[in-house]
C-alpha cells in the first residue's frame, strides 16, 4: 500500500491554526504519510508535527461570520486542535487524508516502524526489564521460586511472556495441566515478593470451574505450594460475588487450602458475572477429567496457613461467570480460604466512563450543580475509588497480616494488572522512581498481557467504538496520579511523566511524567506499547525494527524534565486515602484544553531552582564545617580563597561567621 493513495492534497497554504492558551499560527499545511504538518517557516511560531495515529476523530464545519471553513482534530490524548481553511473543498480533502491515514490497520506501516532515532542511544529499552533482570529482585525467596522456560515458545498461554517465576516445587509438567483450568491459559504466577513480612501477591485469571464445579489439582497444588507453615494467604477476586457466582461453575478453588486452614478468597467480579462465565467452559469432557485429577492449587497453604482470594468481581458478576463456563474457586475445595469480592466494574464500562467524563470536564459553561452532577454520572472517580481501595485491601492483607494473596479478575489482564501494580507502588518505594516505575509497567503491563493495541486504539472523541476498547491503563495512570496527589514527593516522577504518574516526597517523578505514558501508549514514534503481548512484538520484531521509549528515557537530559523536584526517598509503605473528598478530578490532563497549565509549570521550574540552590548552600555548608573541624584539629588550614594558607584561628574565625551567616539567611527564608 502506498500513502500516497489515501493524501488527495499533500499540500494547502494560508491554514490558520489555533491550539488553546497559544497564538494562532498561519502557514502551510503538508500531509506527509505519518503526519500533519503546519509551519509558518518563522522562528518565532512552533511548528505542528501530529501523528495521524494519535487523531481519534475529525468534524468539519464552516463559521457564518467570515465564510472559513474549520477542521476540528480531536486527538487521543484528549486535546484538540482547529484548522482554519479559505476554501471548502482543500478543507474536505484534507479531512478525508486525515481520516484514512489515521485508520491504517497494517501494523509494518506504523510510524515506529520508519522512525530513526536523532540521538545516541545509552542503554537498550528493549533489553532493560527482561523478566531474566527481574528475577533478581526475588532473590531473597530464590529458595522457594524459580524461573520456568515453560512457555518459551508461547504455546502454554500466548499472553505471558517466555519466562515467568513460579513456585520451586512445582514442575513444568503441573504448570501446563494447571493452565488448561485458567481462562486464556493465564496460571498463577509471582507478581511481587514482600521482603517485609515474606508475603507474596500472585495474579491469574479466573478457574474454568463451570457449573459442574470442576477442579484440577495440578492447579490446587500450584497455588497452595506456595505458602509455608504458619503463613496466611488471600485469593482475591476483583469480581462482584454475582459475577464470581456466575463463573463458579467451573470449579477451582476448593482444593487450595489444606485441612485447617482458613482462606479469603477476593473475587472482583460480581457473582452474575462468574455464574455466566461458568456456563461457557468449552474444554472436552477428557480435558475437564484430566484437570479434575490433577489438582494445583492445594499445596500452596501449609497445614495451620490462612489464605485470601480476592476477586475483583461482583458477587453477581462471579456467578453469571460460572454460568458461562468461569466461575471462582469454591470453598467446599479451599475451605482453608476465605474469598472476598472486591468488586471492581468491568473494563467495558471504562470507555462509556471516559466519554462521559470528558463532556463534563470540557463543559466550562453549565452551573456549578450541573457540572458537578455531570462529573458524578460519569462515574469516573468511583471506578477510581474502587481499584483503590481493591489495591489497599491487598496491602493490607500483605503488610499487616503478612497473608499472601492470590488475585483474579476474568481475563486477569485488565483490572488484575490494576490491582497487582498499585499494590506495589504502595509497597515498594522502588516502584516509585522512575526506574522502578518503568520496571513495573514492563512487568505487569507488556509482559503481563496487556492488550495494549486492542484497548488504546481509540479514546475519548471515537465516533464508533469496538468491544475490545477501553481505557484501562489510563485508569490506573489516574490511580497514580491520586497517590501522587495526596504523596507528591514520595514519588521521583512528576506528572508530565504519567501522560507522556501526605509524605510530599516519596515520588521521584511528577506529573509530567505520567502525562507522557499516556500519550504514548495512544500513539508514539516508539514501538514500546505497540501489538497486545510479547508474543506478537516478538513476530513483528520490534526490538530490531523500532526504538523502545525507555531508550529515549535513559538519556538525563530528556529525565530531567520528568523529575519531581521536591523527591525525598522514603521507603515505608504509603497508605492513600479513598475518601470521597479525597479523590479529585485530574485536571491537569482532563482539561488541558480549557484550563491554563502553564502557571502550575512555571511553579514547578521555581521549586527546581529552589532545590538545585538549596543543595548548593547544603555543599557549601558541608565543606565549611569540614574546614572548621581540621582547624579546631590544629591542622592546617587551606581556604578555597585565593590566598591559601592562613592560621588556624582565623581560618576557624571565617568559618564560623560564614557558617552563622548561612543560619541566618535559612532563617530569613523560612520567615
Amino acid at each position: 500500500m502506498e500513502f500516497a493513495e489515501f493524501i488527495k492534497t499533500p499540500t494547502v497554504e494560508n491554514v490558520c491554526m489555533k491550539r488553546p492558551f497559544t497564538k494562532s499560527v498561519t502557514g502551510t499545511l503538508c500531509i506527509t504519510g505519518h503526519h500533519v504538518i503546519l509551519s509558518s517557516r518563522s522562528e518565532n511560531h512552533e511548528e505542528l508535527w501530529l501523528l495521524h495515529s494519535a487523531i481519534d476523530s475529525t468534524e468539519k464545519k464552516m463559521t457564518q461570520s467570515n465564510g472559513k471553513y474549520i477542521l476540528i482534530l480531536r486527538c487521543k490524548d484528549l486535546q484538540m486542535i482547529e484548522l482554519e481553511f479559505n476554501g471548502g473543498d482543500d478543507c474536505l480533502d484534507v479531512a478525508s487524508s486525515i481520516e484514512k491515514l489515521s485508520h491504517v490497520d497494517d501494523i509494518s506501516l506504523k510510524y515506529p516502524f520508519f522512525y530513526r532515532a536523532g540521538f545516541e542511544p545509552l542503554e537498550d529499552g528493549w533489553q532493560a526489564f527482561l523478566p531474566e533482570n527481574e528475577y533478581t529482585r526475588f532473590k531473597d525467596c530464590s529458595e522457594e521460586w524459580r524461573l520456568s522456560y515453560v512457555n518459551k515458545d508461547y504455546k502454554v498461554c500466548a499472553s505471558y511472556p517466555h519466562a515467568v517465576i513460579v513456585p520451586k516445587s512445582i514442575d513444568d509438567e503441573t504448570v501446563i495441566k494447571a493452565s488448561q483450568f485458567r481462562q486464556n491459559g493465564r496460571f498463577p504466577v509471582l507478581s511481587y515478593y514482600h521482603r517485609q513480612t515474606k508475603a507474596v501477591m500472585m495474579r491469574c485469571s479466573q478457574p474454568l470451574t463451570g457449573m459442574n464445579n470442576k477442579r484440577c489439582k495440578e492447579d490446587e497444588r500450584m497455588v497452595n505450594s506456595v505458602m509455608g507453615r504458619g503463613n496466611k494467604g488471600y485469593i482475591i477476586d476483583t469480581r462482584s460475588p454475582s459475577a464470581a457466582k456466575s463463573a463458579q461453575n467451573k470449579g477451582m478453588i476448593k482444593s487450595v487450602m489444606g485441612r485447617d486452614n482458613k482462606g479469603y478468597i477476593i473475587d472482583t467480579r460480581s457473582p452474575s458475572a462468574a455464574k455466566s462465565a461458568q456456563n461457557k467452559d468449552k474444554r472436552s469432557p477428557s480435558v475437564s477429567k484430566s484437570a479434575q485429577n490433577k489438582g494445583m492449587v492445594k499445596s500452596v497453604m501449609g497445614r495451620d496457613n490462612k489464605g485470601y482470594i480476592i476477586d475483583t468481581r461482583s458477587p453477581s458478576a462471579a456467578k453469571s461467570a460460572q454460568n458461562k463456563g468461569g466461575g471462582y474457586e469454591p470453598e467446599v475445595y479451599y475451605p482453608q480460604w476465605r474469598r472476598i469480592h472486591q468488586s471492581v466494574d468491568r473494563r467495558q464500562a471504562f470507555h462509556d466512563s471516559l466519554i462521559k467524563l470528558m463532556e463534563s470536564s470540557l463543559d466550562n459553561t453549565s452551573s456549578m450543580d450541573k457540572w458537578l452532577s455531570k462529573l458524578e454520572s460519569s462515574n469516573w472517580l468511583s471506578h477510581v475509588k474502587d481499584i483503590l481501595t481493591c489495591a489497599c485491601t491487598v496491602a493490607q492483607c500483605i503488610d499487616s497480616e503478612g497473608a499472601s494473596v492470590l488475585v483474579h479478575g476474568s481475563e486477569g489482564f485488565d483490572t488484575t494488572l490494576q490491582v497487582t501494580s498499585l499494590v506495589q507502588l504502595i509497597l515498594d518505594h522502588d516502584c516509585r522512581t522512575i526506574n522502578g516505575f518503568e520496571a513495573l509497567v514492563e512487568r505487569e503491563w507488556l509482559q503481563g498481557g496487556h492488550p495494549f493495541a486492542d484497548r488504546c486504539s481509540k479514546s475519548a472523541f471515537a465516533i464508533t467504538k469496538q468491544r475490545s476498547e477501553s481505557p484501562v491503563f489510563l485508569l490506573f495512570l489516574d490511580c497514580v496520579w491520586q497517590i501522587w496527589q495526596q504523596f507528591p514527593c514520595s514519588f521521583e516522577f512528576n506528572e508530565e511523566f504519567l501522560i507522556w504518574q501526605q509524605f510530599p516526597c516519596s515520588f521521584e517523578f511528577n506529573e509530567a511524567f505520567l502525562v507522557m505514558l499516556f500519550e504514548h501508549t495512544y500513539s508514539s514514534q516508539f514501538g514500546t506499547f505497540l501489538c497486545n503481548n510479547e508474543k506478537e512484538r516478538k513476530e513483528c520484531k520490534l526490538s530490531s525494527r523500532t526504538v523502545s521509549l525507555w531508550t529515549y528515557l535513559a538519556r538525563p537530559e530528556v529525565l530531567q524534565k520528568y523529575l519531581n523536584p521536591m523527591y525525598d526517598p522514603n521507603p515505608r509503605v504509603i497508605w492513600p486515602s479513598v475518601a470521597p473528598q479525597s479523590l479529585v478530578l485530574w485536571s491537569g490532563l482532563y482539561q488541558r484544553s480549557i484550563i491554563d497549565q502553564s502557571k502550575q509549570k512555571e511553579a514547578w521550574q521555581e521549586v527546581s531552582k529552589i532545590r538545585e540552590y538549596d543543595k548548593e548552600l547544603r555543599s557549601k555548608v558541608t565543606k565549611l564545617r569540614r574546614l572548621a573541624t581540621r582547624a579546631g584539629s590544629n591542622v592546617r588550614c587551606y581556604s578555597v580563597y585565593p590566598e591559601l594558607q592562613e592560621p588556624e584561628d582565623k581560618c576557624a574565625t571565617r568559618a564560623g561567621r560564614a557558617l552563622l551567616q548561612i543560619d541566618v539567611d535559612e532563617d530569613s527564608k523560612n520567615c
